[in-house]
């Protein structure tokens, strides 16, 4: 009995561990300062036409 509750209890528990957030379709883009690549939802409209910044760059430019 008590091993049967054990593997209750872990079924119950698997969906909370057992799968991340699914993404879905992304694209991607290369920051203008240092080339890294970055992922957005496919449906934003973002090309690489824009100027990106990581965070990082990002920050370079507010402390500049």
């Amino acid at each position: 009995m008590k091993k049967l509750l054990i593997v209750g209890i872990a079924l119950l528990l698997l969906p909370l561990f057992g799968c991340g957030k699914e993404k879905g379709p992304v694209v991607v883009v290369h920051c203008d300062g240092c080339g890294k690549a970055l992922e957005y939802p496919a449906d934003s409209n973002v090309t690489e036409d824009w100027i990106i910044l990581c965070d990082d760059c990002s920050a370079k430019v507010d402390r500049d």
